[in-house]
């Protein structure tokens, strides 16, 4: 009886392990497909973060990659560890940006502070900024981030609160895209934190949790929320992305960072030039 049990036991646990790699691998083909970001012959750069997102992304683009042999992916750390284990798993180019994309979160906070602007989105707009110049160095056609559900929504939420209009971090069609900047994607926009703790778990995959350049008190608020009511955070970016739509005429892609927008540059990238941490 007790090695039925054991038997038992160990089907459940790889069929729920199939589950998890099955439910990651489908939500990121089915983004790709509905916001058409990758074309069979892109050059991809993803950069793989010092944030396990990052890791769980790499490990199914290289997958996707060996379908399009007319495909090429890049991938791009700013975390030497995070780096190595990059290399040591995956037969792919793997460059280091560290020394290039030094993030002063200390320098941020205080712009961020000066100019009341969410923190999270000052980052994200300086970190691409850098990968927009190295994407146009190394012939990149499109650059992909490991943004899931929850960092999306922290970032929407954050703006709301100081006052920002809400905004997801990527062009809602071919409409906003410009020739003299690289698109961003986000192929993990449909993720949650608790799949991909779970995906890098049967997959083996090491990581350190990091702090993330967001308030606190939004990432506990939002979290909260979504283990209140499941699928809230969906309902939440669903209707964002509704309000985009409605606008999409007066929508406009940042020329710095890519980002969407109303203007040509986007008031992000406007402060960081302003106070010279970028060109």
């Amino acid at each position: 009886m007790k090695g039925t049990r054991d038997y038992n036991t160990n089907n459940v646990e790889v069929r729920r392990s199939t589950a998890i790699i099955e439910e990651v691998e489908r939500k990121i083909r089915r983004a790709i497909s509905r916001f058409h970001m990758f074309t069979p012959i892109d050059h991809i750069l993803l950069c793989v973060y010092p944030l396990p997102h990052g890791l769980v992304l790499a490990d199914q683009m290289v997958k996707i990659e060996k379908e399009f042999p007319k495909s090429k992916l890049t991938l791009c750390s700013l975390n030497e560890k995070m780096l190595s284990s990059i290399v040591h798993n995956y037969d792919v180019e793997v460059i280091d940006v560290g020394e290039r994309i030094k993030i002063d979160i200390k320098e941020l906070e205080r712009i961020a502070e000066e100019y009341n602007l969410p923190l999270g989105s000052l980052t994200l707009a300086f970190l691409l900024i850098k990968l927009q110049e190295i994407a146009k160095e190394i012939g990149a056609t499109k650059i992909a981030l490991p943004l899931n559900a929850n960092l999306e929504g922290y970032l929407v939420f954050e703006r709301m609160i100081y006052g920002h209009i809400p905004l997801l971090d990527m062009p809602l069609s071919a409409k906003v895209e410009r020739r003299d900047v690289i698109r961003v994607t986000l192929p993990m926009i449909n993720i949650l934190n608790n799949t991909i703790k779970e995906y890098l778990k049967v997959r083996g995959i090491k990581y350190k949790e990091q702090k993330m350049p967001i308030k606190e008190y939004v990432v506990k608020w939002l979290d909260y929320f979504e283990e209140r009511y499941p699928g809230i955070l969906y309902s939440y970016l669903n209707n964002v992305e509704r309000l985009m739509r409605i606008n999409e005429e007066v929508m406009n892609v940042c020329i710095k960072c890519g980002r969407p927008t109303i203007s040509e540059v986007c008031e992000e990238c406007r402060v960081l030039i302003s106070a010279k941490l970028v060109k």
